[in-house]
């Protein structure tokens, strides 16, 4: 039976061979490139919950750079009360970083 066809019947098969494996291979491809896409989300996603308590323990500690400038500036000026203030104000914005970047250990 295979004998009797001619060439131009067999490319013909070899071609729509060929063209049902590149179809198939274009879906596997596009499938593959949509679960790659949803698991690139779900890493955004987990580092966005992991840097987020890092970010916030950097402004707090930046927070309590800049109020213990301000607590030396007032000591430096003889103000006695502010510099109290700030250092206290300081002291609680530390412990927030600390609660902060204690909830990114976890």
């Amino acid at each position: 039976m295979l004998g009797n066809i001619k060439i131009r019947t067999a490319l013909a098969a070899v071609l729509a061979l060929f063209c049902c494996a590149l179809g198939a291979s274009l879906l596997a491809g596009w499938f593959n490139a949509r679960a790659a896409a949803s698991a690139m989300e779900a890493v955004v996603q987990l580092s966005d919950r992991q840097l987020g308590p890092l970010h916030d323990t950097e402004r707090l500690l930046l927070l309590t750079l800049s109020q213990m400038d301000n607590a030396y500036i007032d000591l430096l000026r003889g103000d006695q009360i502010a510099s109290n203030d700030n250092t206290r104000k300081a002291s609680d914005s530390l412990k927030a970083a600390q609660a902060a970047f204690g909830r990114y250990r976890i």
